[in-house]
């Protein structure tokens, strides 16, 4: 069985740091201050918060060879 990686992180943030910050903004703070607080892009935070990013479930494929 060989693994390939279909992307590799390129960002210094933990994926429940950007939900916690999607849940603070979701509970009325502001994606500036969740932004700052969780540490983690203000960009990406905003994308999540419309539904135009989803998390990426898929890390890896597998392949038979």
């Amino acid at each position: 069985m060989v693994l390939y990686f279909l992307s590799v992180p390129k960002y210094k943030w933990a994926e429940n740091d950007m939900s916690a910050a999607v849940t603070a903004v979701n509970n009325g703070m502001s994606e500036r201050k969740a932004a700052e607080e969780f540490a983690v892009p203000k960009s990406t935070l905003s994308d999540r918060v419309t539904g135009r990013v989803k998390p990426s479930s898929i890390s890896y494929i597998e392949t038979f060879g």
